[in-house]
């Protein structure tokens, strides 16, 4: 009977120890870092089982023993790694925490809802299940895109620099980074700007845009805006390029444009052969020319200054452009050169001829005379035939086809004196050329200049015979004629001596053909030539009429 009181008392001193020991309740959370319990692949979410207790009257919580949590989902095991199969919680662990990976499949897809739900198994104790299911979203890992704020980014010369702006869209899964880098368009690196090149770089979850600076030069001259180019490439991290992943800087010009580009004279005639200056001016140097046609007109440039130089006849343009690209022209026109004389001044002799070479000028020539009585000429292609017919001085004028005319100077004499000597010319009133016919006077004159000495000399005077004549040579006197020994015409010839005549006779025979004349001064001491020997000749009719 002991034994059946003993287990009635025990019995009821259980039910009444149940009836004072605590009740509690078992949830099931996740973190609050899931925005509507959405997760990417390849991140972390957190469930979290907690034991919340429901204090009765009593205070003693030795009855509460462990309690064993179970869980279970509807996802494969492939889907998520790290979840446990249970766990257990008691007064001393009331809370437990799982960090659970979405495993990153790498195969794109829609998003997936997944359920997650707990199971308790209690010994003892009131012990209920609270919030027991907690559902999450994965979907495909998305990293982003990465692209410029702006396709344009404009900056005044003269700010010294201009920031560009990368920005991460459509994502922020995980760390990604890109690669930016500067190249000349209009700009030239190190000219207008400072290139620049480098990595930006994103942590997971961040999408705060990044930056980076480019440095301009101001090169405080007026050459209008320029451009460069900005790019992206190389994402990492699984972003990709967004648009635009290509940009420009627009580097706007400050400072005053130069006086426009102009030059002096604008209009050029040349002749052939010569150059002439172009004054450049205005514009932004260096400046660059060249001619529409180097077969009439060539172009060189130092500075500020091209040179034109006349190639052939005809028109040219030359075109003068800045670095600023503004150009401007000057015409030239090229016309032939003027015609030229070689020799331009001559001295004959009375019966000689010498030929004037023609150049330059448009051909074909005409030639005449101021004064026929002194020289004539004429002309065969590009050479005038000059011929001296009498003492003094005329002008030859050359004129070419458009009646540009240059003119040579022609002066006859009867002797070729030599400098620093006394000088003898024969002097007849007859033209040279002339046929002495019978019963015609001839008179010639010995015309002698003696200067600035006071020595006497000898006069002697020769005359050549015609052929046939078996003495060659025969000689004049003043006393007595002709003679064949080597006798002077006169003796003590002095500087007051001005001229002699030589012969004066009317012809009243028939002499025929040519004699030549000729006359010297010697000196009376040795005997050697003291003068120029003047020559000239005479013609007589050969036959008798």
């Amino acid at each position: 009977m002991f034994r059946k009181f003993s287990r009635y008392l025990t019995l009821l001193l259980l039910l009444l120890w149940i009836g004072v020991v605590q009740s509690a309740t078992v949830n099931l959370s996740i973190d609050e870092t899931s925005v509507s319990n959405c997760v990417s692949e390849g991140n972390f979410f957190t469930l979290t089982v907690s034991l919340e207790e429901d204090i009765s009257a009593s205070e003693d919580t030795t009855g509460l023993g462990t309690i064993l949590v179970s869980f279970r989902t509807d996802a494969d095991q492939s889907d998520f790694s790290s979840l446990p199969s249970s766990t257990t919680l008691d007064l001393a662990n009331p809370v437990k925490s799982f960090a659970v990976l979405a495993v990153n499949d790498n195969v794109v897809e829609v998003p997936e809802k997944f359920t997650f739900k707990i199971g308790i198994w209690a010994p003892s104790g009131n012990v209920t299940v609270g919030e027991s299911t907690q559902t999450v979203i994965v979907r495909d890992r998305n990293p982003g895109k990465l692209q410029f704020t702006e396709s344009n980014y404009p900056e005044n010369e003269n700010d010294g620099s201009v920031t560009i702006t990368v920005k991460r869209v459509e994502g922020n899964d995980g760390e990604i980074s890109v690669n930016y880098a500067t190249s000349d368009d209009t700009a030239i690196a190190e000219t207008h700007y400072h290139g620049a090149q480098g990595t930006l770089t994103w942590a997971d979850k961040d999408s705060n845009p990044q930056s980076f600076t480019v440095a301009i030069i101001d090169n405080l001259s007026h050459d209008g805006d320029k451009t460069l180019n900005l790019s992206l490439s190389e994402p990492s991290g699984g972003a990709t390029l967004g648009s635009p992943a290509d940009a420009t800087v627009t580097i706007k010009e400050d400072e005053p444009p130069p006086p426009p580009l102009a030059v002096e004279p604008n209009s050029v005639r040349l002749m052939v052969g010569n150059s002439t200056p172009l004054n450049i001016s205005g514009g932004t140097p260096p400046y660059q020319v060249r001619s529409t046609n180097e077969n009439v007109a060539t172009v060189s440039i130092t500075d500020n200054v091209a040179t034109v130089t006349a190639i052939g006849t005809g028109s040219a343009i030359i075109k003068i452009t800045d670095q600023a690209s503004a150009s401007v022209d000057a015409t030239v026109i090229v016309i032939p050169s003027p015609p030229a004389v070689e020799p331009d001044s001559v001295t004959l002799m009375v019966g000689n001829s010498t030929p004037l070479n023609i150049s330059g000028g448009t051909p074909p020539y005409q030639v005449s005379s101021t004064d026929e009585n002194v020289a004539t000429v004429s002309v065969t292609d590009n050479v005038a035939t000059v011929t001296a017919i009498g003492t003094g001085t005329a002008i030859i004028k050359i004129t070419d086809q458009v009646g540009t005319e240059v003119n040579a100077t022609v002066k006859v004499i009867l002797c070729e004196c030599i400098e620093g000597k006394p000088c003898l010319c024969f002097y007849r009133e007859q033209n040279s050329d002339s046929i002495i016919k019978v019963g015609e006077q001839l008179t010639l004159d010995l015309k002698i200049d003696i200067q600035n000495t006071e020595q006497a000399f000898d006069l002697y005077v020769a005359f050549a015979l015609p052929k046939g004549y078996m003495i060659p040579l025969i000689f004049l006197t003043e006393e007595i004629g002709f003679v064949t020994e080597f006798i002077p015409f006169k003796r003590e010839i002095k500087q007051e001596d001005k001229s002699f005549t030589i012969l004066d006779f009317k012809v009243d025979q028939c002499l025929g053909g040519i004699y030549t004349y000729y006359a010297g001064l010697f000196f009376q001491d040795n005997d050697e030539l003291a003068s120029n020997i003047a020559v000239g000749k005479v013609t007589f009719q050969k036959k008798c009429e």
